[in-house]
């Protein structure tokens, strides 16, 4: 499976998630491939897990700069897609370039050229928003513990 088809996976769980909010990560993946046969493999996992987990933190980016928009007016696929990718920069370290063509890309695939226009948008002020931003994403550096620390210490 290719990151694409991972991503479009991840996509589908976390949808699912932001309607049955009261089960875990774990929970919502285990119903996937049980009820509905869908293989999750460990990338597709791993970005649905840390956009689950950190969503409010994900929301809040969102909501900072999807001017004229309040977080429940945008589309629920347009929002999914969104916490996807900030998740995907912000938490496992994935280039914003990569990670915005791939959410654009995403959102062509289910929903139109506006939905995919006001998207990249809203990426792209949240890329440009991050700490360390000089036209491309810092790549994480794991600290002495293992745990992957974002952008550079000053």
């Amino acid at each position: 499976m290719n990151r694409r088809v991972a991503r479009a996976i991840a996509l589908e769980l976390l949808f699912e998630f932001d309607f049955n909010r009261e089960k875990s990560p774990d929970e919502i993946i285990i119903t996937a491939e049980e009820s509905r046969e869908i293989k999750v493999n460990s990338f597709a996992r791993s970005i649905f897990t840390l956009a689950a987990t950190n969503i409010d933190a994900v929301d809040g980016l969102i909501s900072q700069k999807s001017e004229n928009w309040k977080l429940d007016r945008i589309s629920k696929l347009a929002k999914t897609v969104m916490r996807l990718c900030v998740a995907e920069i912000v938490y496992a370290g994935t280039p914003d370039r990569v990670a915005v063509n791939e959410a654009v890309e995403l959102s062509k695939a289910y929903d139109d050229e506006k939905g995919a226009a006001f998207i990249n948008g809203v990426l792209g002020g949240i890329v440009r928003s991050l700490p360390g931003y000089d036209g491309e994403q810092k790549p994480k550096a794991s600290d002495d513990d293992g745990e992957v620390q974002q952008g550079e210490s000053d």
